[in-house]
């Protein structure tokens, strides 16, 4: 799968160094290869998905249910700048797409799949990735589409997008960091332990 990312990136780089910058050929280039990476991206991920361990499973299903609303928004995308040939409205219903994508990255996050199986506690199941779902959605729906519907007005529903969508980056991102030291900690006692096994062993 890496190779195949590496001849991704070669073939990008070297066509796009020779199309002509700013022309149509360049920017169709550029909407099909965002259409292929999420492609690329959800087979790698469920390829992941084919272990014995449900809570790992479900953690890569997850994250490529979060590619897989990325790749419809960017099939809209496209859609409008290749097939119509002009670009997509500045408010755009679909944009909530992208931002969604996000709810089933922070549910993976939560999962955990880096315990044990005597470590595990579910405290998440189909209830908490709802009630995120609920939340986010509302949290959307409040703070963005009033600007878009009620009182549409280009600059505010742009502010109040980005801003929600930050927010939700940020908790993703601190979410990773977490995960990442939680992970690393779980590694850390497995080793410490495997050492201490073979000592006494010895």
């Amino acid at each position: 799968m890496v190779g195949t990312w590496i001849f991704v990136l070669v073939v990008y780089s070297a066509v796009s160094l020779s199309l002509k910058r700013g022309s149509e050929s360049l920017s169709t280039f550029g909407n099909l290869v965002q259409c292929i990476l999420p492609l690329l991206a959800n087979a790698g991920l469920l390829l992941n998905a084919g272990t014995p361990h449900w809570r790992r499973n479900i953690f890569w299903m997850l994250l490529a249910m979060s590619c897989t609303l990325w790749m419809i928004g960017q099939f809209e995308w496209t859609y409008y700048e290749v097939y119509l040939r002009k670009p997509l409205p500045e408010m755009y219903p679909g944009d909530i797409l992208f931002f969604l994508r996000g709810i089933p990255m922070m549910a993976a996050i939560a999962l955990r799949p880096h315990l044990k199986r005597g470590e595990i506690q579910l405290r998440f199941g189909y209830l908490d990735f709802v009630l995120l779902l609920i939340w986010w959605t509302f949290l959307y729906t409040y703070v963005v589409l009033p600007w878009l519907y009620a009182t549409p007005t280009l600059g505010q529903y742009n502010h109040t997008f980005n801003l929600v969508t930050d927010i939700q980056n940020m908790v993703i991102v601190v979410g990773w960091a977490m995960l990442w030291l939680q992970s690393s900690g779980a590694l850390t006692d497995h080793q410490r332990g495997h050492r201490q096994t073979h000592v006494l062993h010895g």
